[in-house]
C-alpha cells in the first residue's frame, strides 16, 4: 500500500470522493492476479501510483474524454462481489461485450463493469435482487486478451452511468472511487467464506483448535464466539485478521496462521 494521499481532481473543481463504509466490507475481485489489490491515482505529491492510465479521470480516446472510474486488475472469468449489501438498480451492455452492472449500496451507487453477460443469470440474480456484501454478482469479461473490473461511483438514485468528454460540463452525480477502494484495498475481504469454512472443519480436528473456538473468537473480536470450526463468520473473521497481520489471506487456519494466532489465545 501506498502512503501517498490521492489528490482531489481536477484541480479546479475536485469531484467529490465516495463515501468510505465502516463496518466490513470486502475487495471487489477474487483473483489471482500479482497486481489484485492495486488501486491507480495520481498523488497529493503529483506523483502517480500504480498504472496512470488506469486511475481515475485518465484521458481516453487520444484526450477526447475523461475515464471515469478505476480498472481494477482481473483475470477472465474471475468472481466479482458486492463489496457491500445492496441492491441490483441496473444491468446493460457496456463496452464491447461486456456489461454494467449498477448497485445502490446506501450511500453510493457502484458499477462494477465490464463483467459478462451472463452474470447476473449464472447467480440466480436480476434488476432488483438484494445482495449482501461478499456475495457474488458477477465474472470479469473476456476483453480481447485481458479482463479488469472497471469501478465507477455515484450518488445515490443514479441508475446509469455518465460519460464526460472533455470540455463538457462535469456529471453531477459522480464520485471519484479512489479512497473507497484504497479502503477496501486495506480492509476489505477477498475470500470465499463458505469454501474457507469447508477447509477449517478438517483443519480444526487435525491441529486440534477446534477445542478453542471461544478463545479464538476473543482474539478475533467476534462479538459471538464461533460454536464449530466450519462457521463462515469464523471464517471471515480469520480473513480480516490476515490480512491486518501480512499473511495469506485465505480465512483458513491452516498450520502457519495456527503458528501466528495460537500465540493470541
Amino acid at each position: 500500500m501506498s502512503n501517498n494521499e490521492p489528490a482531489a481532481v481536477p484541480n479546479s473543481d475536485p469531484i467529490p470522493f465516495a463515501p468510505v463504509p465502516a463496518g466490513v466490507c470486502f475487495w471487489p475481485v477474487r483473483t489471482g492476479d500479482s497486481s489484485k489489490r492495486v488501486v491507480s491515482f495520481l498523488g497529493a505529491d503529483s506523483t502517480f501510483v500504480g498504472n496512470e492510465s488506469r486511475r481515475f479521470l485518465a484521458l481516453r480516446n487520444d484526450g477526447a474524454r475523461y475515464h471515469v472510474g478505476l480498472d481494477l486488475y482481473g483475470i477472465p472469468g474471475d468472481a466479482v462481489v458486492a463489496c457491500r449489501d445492496g441492491k441490483v438498480v441496473n444491468f446493460y451492455n457496456f463496452y464491447k461485450n461486456s456489461y454494467a452492472l449498477l448497485i445502490n449500496h446506501g450511500d453510493v451507487v457502484v458499477n462494477y463493469s465490464e463483467v459478462a453477460a451472463d452474470s447476473l443469470k449464472n447467480n440466480g440474480l436480476g434488476v432488483g435482487s438484494q445482495v449482501k456484501g461478499g456475495q457474488r454478482i458477477g465474472t470479469v469479461a473476456q476483453l480481447d486478451e485481458n479482463g479488469m473490473c472497471h469501478f465507477e461511483t455515484y450518488t445515490p438514485g443514479t441508475e446509469a452511468n455518465a460519460r464526460w468528454p472533455v470540455g463538457e460540463k462535469r456529471p453531477a452525480n459522480l464520485l471519484n472511487p479512489t479512497k473507497l477502494l484504497l479502503h477496501l484495498a486495506e480492509n476489505g475481504i477477498g475470500i470465499d467464506a463458505a469454501a474457507a469454512a469447508a477447509k477449517n472443519r478438517a483443519l480444526g480436528q487435525s491441529l486440534e483448535w477446534q477445542t478453542k473456538l471461544a478463545e479464538i473468537g476473543h482474539a478475533l473480536g467476534m462479538g459471538v464466539a464461533p460454536d464449530r470450526a466450519d462457521d463462515p463468520a469464523l471464517a471471515l473473521a480469520v480473513a480480516k485478521w490476515q490480512l491486518a497481520n501480512k499473511l495469506v489471506e485465505d480465512g483458513v487456519i491452516g498450520p502457519i496462521t495456527w503458528d501466528s494466532f495460537k500465540r493470541a489465545v
